[in-house]
């Protein structure tokens, strides 16, 4: 199994641990389609939403703004079709009942984890949030941004957490933080 995850004291779980990537397969295709028409015949050919969101901000704020902006909506469409992997819900529950500090960390909107966590009845078991709240991508992983504002909104250090990653980009913030790192929610339960 690895890491002993339960051991440290804060526990950073990516997103995409939880359900997975919401804009993956066609879904991400369409909500990049629906973005690159508010950029006009500029916009990049890009099939990832985040690389739509990167391209508006090359273009000034306030492109970034109303890309960022329609980027919550689909976001929210896409979490009510989204599924939970695997295990996923109880091991939240497991690492809680340990006694560890939860903070979910992603690329999505603040209020997409929120809508997630209180459709899953799992606000009670994470005790923070570190997510997109602006248009800016330099803010966004695989940046080491979010997780460190996650360890300094814990009064903590790197070497008291660890990040359950679900994606590459997951990973990468994580050792650019200097946070150990584990990938999947099966290094906890499995």
């Amino acid at each position: 199994m690895g890491e002993d995850v339960s051991a440290r004291d804060h526990v950073l779980v990516g997103f995409t641990a939880l359900v997975g990537d919401l804009f993956d397969g066609q879904r991400g295709r369409t909500a990049a389609e629906r973005l690159k028409v508010l950029l006009g015949p500029t916009a990049p050919r890009a099939r990832d939403p985040f690389q739509v969101l990167r391209f508006a901000a090359s273009c000034g704020r306030t492109a970034a703004n109303v890309v960022e902006r329609q980027l919550c909506r689909l976001e929210s469409e896409a979490l009510l079709a989204a599924e939970d992997l695997p295990g996923s819900q109880e091991a939240l529950r497991h690492l809680a009942s340990k006694g560890c500090t939860l903070t979910v960390i992603t690329n999505h909107g603040i209020d997409c984890v929120r809508s997630y966590l209180t459709m899953r009845d799992l606000t009670g078991q994470v005790r923070r949030i570190s997510a997109r709240v602006t248009a800016d991508p330099e803010r966004l992983l695989p940046g080491p941004h979010l997780v460190q504002q996650a360890i300094r909104a814990l009064a903590t250090t790197a070497e008291h957490c660890v990040l359950i990653a679900g994606s590459a980009a997951e990973s990468a913030a994580a050792r650019a933080a200097g946070v150990a790192c584990v990938r999947g929610m099966e290094a906890i339960c499995g």
